[in-house]
């Protein structure tokens, strides 16, 4: 069974498996080792993503900023992405459908260790955008 609490507004879970270790259920960099039932937890919880962020700045005075949040699409429509999250601890950005139901063979950052090149960021979001495995992660979510 899979328990979880919250300490500070973070939801943390302790799963009998891990003994007592207690993990922060919204850290992608616990997600590689998640057993199905866990994985299946975090997708019924959603991403969360934190307001009033104060986002940190690299050398070129380039950081992550919101205006990523939001795609716009052909139609010149904006459509809010609610899978990309901001990791703080890790100063970086992630899919959230593709880091939690990737394909073990994905050598996408947005899918796998995250992205922090504030430079190319927009680049990087619409090329992983329209490519096949974020349109077949993003349905896996959807049907989890």
């Amino acid at each position: 069974m899979i328990e979880s609490v919250v300490i500070e507004n973070r939801e943390y879970i302790s799963p009998k498996e891990f003994g007592p270790l207690t993990l922060n259920m919204y850290d992608s960099r616990v997600w590689d080792g998640l057993n199905s039932k866990m994985r299946d937890l975090l997708v019924e919880k959603g991403p969360i993503k934190e307001n009033m962020i104060i986002f940190p700045k690299d050398k070129r005075s380039r950081g992550f900023s919101t205006y990523y949040s939001d795609q716009k699409l052909r139609n010149g429509e904006l459509f809010e992405r609610k899978w990309l999250v901001y990791l703080k601890e890790l100063n970086e950005v992630f899919f959230f459908c593709c880091k939690v139901v990737k394909n073990a063979s994905s050598k996408n950052n947005l899918a796998s260790v995250g992205v922090d090149d504030w430079v190319h960021l927009g680049e990087k979001l619409k090329q992983h955008d329209d490519s096949l495995e974020h349109l077949t992660n993003l349905r896996a979510w959807a049907e989890l």
